[in-house]
C-alpha cells in the first residue's frame, strides 16, 4: 500500500513538472553566419529560413584578446542585426575568444575582465539582442585549452566558471533581463584529449559548489548535438519547395568555424550568399579576406577529428 501511495506523488510529482514544460512553446533556428556576411545582412534569406518553420539564428562574434575593444566585424553585424530584426527573426549572439589560451595564460581574471568589458559594448550596441551565448565548446581543446592538468585533472572547467561569472556579471549589469547562456559542451569529448559533456557538466559543478559565489553564473546551458550528415542550402529548400533533390557532395559542408562539429542547434539548411566559394573537401570558404579564417577552420577540423580517433 505504501508503495502504491509513493507511486502515486511520484506520478503527481512528475505531472507538475511537465505540465509547465509542455505548455513552453518550442523555438527552431539555425547557427548560420551565412546571412552575416550577405551583402543586404541576410534579408533575401530570412523568408526562406521562416518558410522552414524557423525563427532564430545564432551568429558568432569573435574576441581578440590582443584587441580587446574592438568589435570584430562590426560592419557586418551593423548590416545583419537590423536586418534579422526587421524580418522578424530573434538574433543570439554567440561570443568567444579566437585564442583558445585566452583565460588560462598571462592574468586570466585581467582578460576575463576585459571579455565582459566586450560584451557589454556588444549588448549596448545592439539592443536588439536579448540572448547571448557565452564562450563555445570548452570541454575541447581547439576551443579551451588546457582542458587537463597533472595528473590528467580536470581543469577547463573552472577556468571556465571563473570567465563565466565575470561574463554573467558584466551583462546583467547592462540589462537583467539578457539571458546569458554558457557556451554549449561538445558531445564528442573522448576524455584523453578532451573532456566528455558528462564529466564536464560535473566538473563545473564541482567547481561552483566550491566557490564562494551563491548566486547564477547562467541563465541556460546550451549544448551541441550536431548531426554528422545534414543537407545542403540546395537540399533542404528543394525540399522546401517540393522540387526533386540531387544531393552533390560539394554543396555539404561548413562556413568559416561555423563546421558540422561547432554548430549550436540544428541546422537543416546552408544559407549561402554571394561571397562564398568552394575549398577542398566540400567545405564551404569565404571569399577575399575571409580565406585564412576558412584555412584555420580546416586546420580545426582535422585536429578534431584525430582527438576523436584517440
Amino acid at each position: 500500500m505504501k508503495r502504491e501511495a509513493l507511486l502515486v506523488v511520484l506520478c503527481a510529482c512528475a505531472g507538475a513538472l511537465i505540465a509547465p514544460l509542455a505548455e513552453a512553446t518550442s523555438r527552431f533556428g539555425v547557427a548560420e553566419d551565412a546571412t552575416k556576411y550577405a551583402e543586404d545582412g541576410g534579408a533575401s534569406l530570412y523568408p526562406k529560413l521562416i518558410a522552414l518553420g524557423m525563427d532564430t539564428n545564432r551568429m558568432t562574434v569573435h574576441w581578440d584578446p590582443t584587441d580587446p575593444t574592438t568589435v570584430q566585424e562590426q560592419g557586418f553585424l551593423d548590416r545583419a542585426v537590423p536586418a534579422a530584426r526587421k524580418a522578424g527573426v530573434r538574433v543570439i549572439l554567440d561570443v568567444y575568444p579566437n585564442d583558445r589560451y585566452a583565460f588560462t595564460t598571462g592574468s586570466p581574471e585581467v582578460r576575463a575582465t576585459l571579455f565582459g568589458a566586450y560584451l557589454q559594448t556588444l549588448a549596448r550596441r545592439y539592443p536588439q539582442v536579448t540572448d547571448f551565448i557565452v564562450g563555445n565548446e570548452p570541454n575541447e581543446r581547439y576551443f579551451w585549452q588546457p582542458q587537463f592538468g597533472a595528473p590528467k585533472r580536470q581543469v577547463s572547467a573552472a577556468a571556465f566558471l571563473q570567465m563565466m561569472t565575470t561574463a554573467y556579471d558584466a551583462l546583467k549589469s547592462v540589462d537583467p533581463t539578457l539571458r546569458v547562456i554558457a557556451a554549449g559542451p561538445s558531445n564528442e569529448g573522448n576524455d584523453k584529449t578532451s573532456t566528455s559533456p558528462v564529466r564536464f557538466i560535473a566538473a563545473l559543478g564541482d567547481a561552483y559548489r566550491a566557490s564562494a559565489r551563491s548566486t547564477p553564473f547562467m541563465d541556460a546551458m546550451g549544448f551541441h548535438l550536431p548531426p554528422h550528415q545534414h543537407p545542403s542550402a540546395v537540399e533542404a529548400l528543394q525540399l522546401a519547395e517540393h522540387r526533386p533533390v540531387r544531393p552533390r557532395e560539394s554543396e555539404a559542408g561548413c562556413l568559416g568555424r561555423v563546421c558540422r562539429h561547432a554548430a549550436a542547434d540544428v541546422r537543416p539548411e546552408r544559407l549561402e550568399p554571394r561571397g562564398i566559394a568552394r575549398s577542398r573537401r566540400g567545405r564551404v570558404r569565404l571569399a577575399g579576406d575571409h580565406r585564412r579564417e576558412t584555412r584555420r577552420a580546416v586546420h580545426e577540423e582535422g585536429e578534431r577529428d584525430d582527438d576523436h580517433r584517440a
